[in-house]
């Protein structure tokens, strides 16, 4: 029995409607399986066992009158650290210059340092969030004394794992706690590919004016939740 070009189209045409969908489903399976550490950070989407601590998180932020940090909490909470510092230069950046901020245009050290009165209560949280979820390892003050011992901007950036020590170049951010040196993250003005302060000059400059700042604001002297 011969079957008709017209029986032999209708087959083809039900096994592309059955197998296109399954390959379309299991190259979308394999996909979210490979990038889902990335896709989870860029969303800065809640594990389920982290759901209350996050919610928490911001309500104790929301007391304090600190919303402009609530968006820090999914990914600290959840170690999301590519997240977390992007957040964290939005967050002062939106303390700066409120419903303005643009992140475009960015902030300097002297406008962290002329706004003490609102900054140093919220800079003290964002170190505290990055602190607990770093295990100490991250954070301002961690930078703070680090930058103390070097006295020196290329020295600095060389002990954080910002630059390489042996031919002095810019290193590839690094958002792995158990690889990355003390005080790697957060980054304000450097290890941001897109930001236009990147070098020794401008950055021993900001970078001193921030730390002078942190120094000034007494981290350890201030009481949790002031």
């Amino acid at each position: 029995m011969t079957t008709s070009p017209g029986s032999d189209a209708n087959k083809d045409f039900l096994l592309t409607c059955l197998i296109v969908p399954i390959l379309t489903g299991l190259c979308s399976g394999l996909a979210v399986l490979f990038f889902q550490q990335g896709i989870l950070e860029s969303s800065g989407a809640i594990k389920p066992e982290d759901r209350a601590t996050v919610t928490e998180c911001k309500r104790q932020l929301d007391s304090k009158g600190y919303v402009e940090l609530e968006s820090l909490c999914s990914p600290l909470k959840n170690r999301f650290f590519k997240e977390a510092d992007t957040q964290t230069y939005n967050a002062i950046g939106k303390i700066i210059r409120g419903e303005n901020w643009d992140s475009k245009k960015g902030y300097r050290g002297k406008d962290i340092a002329n706004n003490k009165e609102a900054m140093c209560p919220k800079l003290r949280e964002i170190d505290l969030l990055w602190k607990n979820a770093s295990g100490g390892k991250l954070g301002f003050n961690v930078q703070r004394k680090i930058w103390n011992k070097n006295k020196s901007y290329p020295a600095f950036t060389k002990s954080i794992g910002w630059k390489n020590p042996l031919d002095d170049n810019w290193t590839t951010p690094s958002y792995d706690l158990a690889k990355i040196k003390d005080g790697h993250l957060p980054a304000l003005w450097n290890q941001t590919h897109k930001d236009p302060i990147v070098g020794d000059a401008s950055g021993e400059t900001d970078y001193k004016i921030f730390f002078d700042f942190i120094e000034s604001c007494e981290f350890e002297k201030l009481e949790e939740g002031k």
